[in-house]
């Protein structure tokens, strides 16, 4: 009886000790300045539409969303987002879980499965930084859970499906890789609707619950469709391209840098042994016999979300993100490590391990070290920053909007961001592709305009010194806002930490 109960608690200390892990990862992660495109939008004035009134530059479920969040944590909307990314992460971790225990997975396997997830550095980037990462992972999750159960019924399925299709239409609403994803099991399930392992119900139901998941993103469409597809489709394919080979590094764009950058970041912790692990035993068993259906479910997303995960370019360690979902759950349901010749795997996902917990080790030591000589972890950190720049703007009685590369800055300073500056660095430094009319239309300025644009809408304040230089060029977008200010003569003040640089207007 007391060893079933002990094995019984297991998940729930499990879920636990990971709660405690993605919170301090939350806290504790450096800033990193691809924020800046996801809390920029929730610092522009509340009723401006996305698309319409300023550059969003992703689907928008995922501001909807946060939108409540931020005005409910004022003050702290950026470790909120954080530790909300934590808690969906979180989610996810169960949901994943849910769905090796119901394809028979041993409670221990699954837990080690989910273990190795969240020592993956791809997945604990994805879930704490204040992004739209975790929101669409954990829908995946949930739809992959739908999509399991569905399986299991032989009556009755379509409810099921349609669930799957509403969690992957919802997860392409709040970030556009998951459409592969998508993509993958609405083709899974029309090969098991021809080999009559589906029936016609089950796919209706899945692509009207796709289309039903869309509803958020659609609905953003007709007031600016033009912003809309530039946003969310021109801008992903084009302007970082541009921006890289600017500051010197479009070497990166290409497919075999992008592949080892891919590697390496898989490296990182056990996702790649992981990869390699499930890949070899899906070949192996696909060899001997046919697999479950719900293992090829797995397996057909898995391999949707690796090729969603190497389009983009230049590659990042978060677009593993909608692979990982499907790959740990099927790291439980196949035990790669099974046999002894597996030993070199083994060895690998130990390795991986170690290099995992050693770095969220390193990252959670220097917040303590930090925490020991007085510094606050970086999301507070970056929090004192802003409430002290909006104490400066208070005791000056400045006016007007805050123009910066850096929104991550201003969201919890209590002023309103300049809505030209709403995506942050990445709209902006990729500008000057743009000529005026196109720039006016999307309510953006670029290099080429900065000082022209300001000039007829002079900001109250300019905030700078989180932008460093990037490229063999040594780019530092910063600069361009500096040299407007000391041209335009705004005062200059520093932050108590030495890092943020406050220009005020004068007058």
């Amino acid at each position: 009886m007391t060893v079933t109960a002990g094995r019984a608690a297991r998940p729930a200390l499990a879920l636990l000790a990971a709660a405690a892990i993605l919170g301090a990862l939350a806290l504790c992660l450096p800033i990193d300045h691809d924020e800046g495109q996801y809390v920029g939008p929730l610092a522009v004035a509340p009723h401006l539409r996305p698309f319409a009134d300023f550059t969003y530059l992703q689907t928008p479920l995922q501001l909807y969303l946060t939108r409540p969040l931020a005005a409910l944590a004022r003050g702290w909307a950026l470790p909120a987002l954080r530790l909300a990314n934590a808690a969906m992460a979180l989610g996810e971790l169960a949901l994943i879980f849910a769905v090796q225990r119901r394809l028979g997975t041993p409670r221990g396997r699954a837990l080690v499965a989910c273990g190795l997830l969240l020592a993956a550095y791809p997945f604990e980037f994805a879930s704490v930084v204040a992004r739209n990462d975790a929101l669409p992972a954990l829908l995946e999750a949930a739809a992959l859970l739908a999509g399991v159960v569905a399986l299991e019924r032989r009556r009755a399925a379509w409810p099921f499906w349609t669930l799957a299709g509403l969690f992957l239409g919802a997860a392409a609403s709040a970030k556009i890789s998951y459409a592969l994803p998508a993509a993958g099991m609405g083709l899974f399930l029309l090969w098991s609707a021809r080999r009559h392992r589906a029936g016609s119900l089950d796919v209706i139901g899945f692509g009207l619950g796709g289309l039903a998941g869309l509803v958020p993103a659609a609905a953003a469409l007709p007031g600016a469709p033009g912003n809309f597809i530039w946003g969310v489709l021109t801008f992903a394919h084009s302007a970082a391209p541009y921006w890289y080979r600017a500051i010197g590094l479009g070497h990166r764009l290409a497919l075999p840098m992008r592949l080892a950058e891919g590697i390496f970041h898989l490296a990182v912790g056990p996702a790649l042994p992981m990869l390699a692990g499930v890949a070899a035993a899906g070949f192996a068993r696909g060899a001997r016999s046919g697999a479950a259906p719900a293992v090829r479910l797995l397996q057909t997303v898995a391999v949707a979300g690796l090729i969603a995960a190497l389009a983009p370019s230049p590659m990042q360690r978060q677009y593993f993100a909608p692979m990982l979902v499907p790959l740990a759950a099927l790291w439980g349901v196949q035990d790669p490590l099974a046999g002894g010749r597996r030993r070199w795997l083994l060895a690998l996902t130990l390795a991986g391990l170690i290099v995992g917990v050693g770095r969220v080790g390193y990252v959670l030591g220097q917040a303590a070290l930090g925490a020991a000589e007085g510094r606050a972890p970086p999301a507070l950190a970056l929090t004192r920053d802003a409430h002290w720049i909006g104490r400066t703007l208070a005791a000056a009685h400045v006016s007007g909007d805050v123009a910066t590369a850096s929104p991550q800055a201003v969201l919890d300073s209590g002023a309103r961001l300049d809505r030209r500056f709403s995506s942050g660095a990445f709209a902006y430094r990729s500008g000057d592709m743009l000529d005026d009319g196109q720039l006016g239309r999307l309510h953006l300025t670029s290099p080429r305009t900065l000082a022209r644009d300001l000039d007829a809408s002079p900001p109250g304040a300019i905030v700078t010194g989180y932008e460093t230089p990037a490229g063999p060029a040594r780019r530092n977008i910063d600069d361009d806002f500096r040299a407007y200010a000391r041209a335009r003569g705004y005062r200059r003040r520093v932050s108590p930490d030495g890092v943020a640089e406050l220009w005020i207007r004068p007058g």
